[in-house]
């Protein structure tokens, strides 16, 4: 009669199948994590781990956000080699609309009633309207980018940085202000992110914004406080009408910056060095 497994002997009881499990638990958060930002669900979690991995993905929150970023300037610059700018720039622009929650141009009009006292978005065909033109603006603003630079290189840091830090402000948000809706499940909200887990989850941040100071410090510099106080000017209306966010808001916040940071990094800034000299 054979004895029973020892937990030395047991394949879960051992220390390095602890850490495997760990490893995979990681992978799966991130994956998690990339798939908030996707249109269509295509992960399932398995209900003894969910709460486990769903926990540990909203730390990685920053980090798909900045990979789905980059996938979106890889193919931009692919495209181009196969297609005229133009075209690859629209051709991008509708499959990140179609597949991807790194823009959402609806969601910025329908945050006025965070903004406002009345309780209204609008009628659906002004909602129509104002997504046409949002979505039109961001494509216009990445093929100006584009088209007035020599190189690939400054005009792709800059969409990135875009993208990256339009999506790291949906986990800072709900770091600061707990989402308590039912539709807002897709950001997290039972888990906000610590202060800690912010810094520790965006460091790699730092190095796209070293990489953009190096090539496009003009454009750069001036993008980033203009889009940065204008957000902190809105996330201060939050507070001040002490309002239930949901996954519209956060989302209107993400598609407010981008658009906030290309328009700032089309203008020429050249006359201030002029004003300082």
């Amino acid at each position: 009669m054979n004895s029973p497994p020892t937990p030395e002997e047991h394949p879960s009881g051992s220390p390095g199948s602890q850490d495997e499990t760990d490893w995979v638990d990681s992978i799966v958060a991130f994956f998690e994590a990339m798939q908030r930002f996707f249109r269509i669900r295509v992960l399932a979690l398995h209900r003894d781990r969910k709460d486990r991995i769903e926990t540990r993905s909203t730390a990685l929150l920053p980090l798909a956000g900045f990979t789905l970023g980059l996938i979106v300037i890889v193919l931009l610059a692919l495209l181009q080699f196969l297609w005229p700018l133009e075209v690859a720039v629209l051709l991008v622009a509708s499959l990140e609309l179609l597949f991807l929650r790194t823009f959402v141009p609806e969601s910025i009009p329908q945050c006025r009633e965070l903004l406002s006292q009345r309780g209204t978005s609008g009628s659906a065909g002004n909602l129509f309207v104002l997504t046409i033109v949002f979505m039109l603006l961001r494509v216009s603003l990445f093929y100006q980018l584009y088209a007035k630079s020599e190189s690939l290189l400054p005009p792709s840091i800059l969409i990135l940085i875009s993208i990256s830090l339009g999506t790291w402000i949906i986990p800072f948000s709900i770091s600061v202000v707990q989402a308590q809706d039912d539709t807002a499940r897709w950001v997290n909200p039972r888990y906000p992110l610590s202060l800690k887990q912010l810094a520790y989850g965006s460091c790699f941040l730092i190095v796209v914004i070293m990489a953009g100071s190096w090539f496009a410090l003009r454009d750069l510099a001036p993008a980033l406080v203009v889009s940065g106080l204008v957000i902190y000017w809105v996330m201060r209306k939050l507070e001040d009408h002490d309002a239930t966010v949901t996954d519209v808001h956060l989302e209107g916040l993400a598609s407010l910056f981008q658009i906030l940071f290309l328009l700032a990094s089309t203008i020429d800034f050249s006359f201030l060095k002029t004003v300082s000299d």
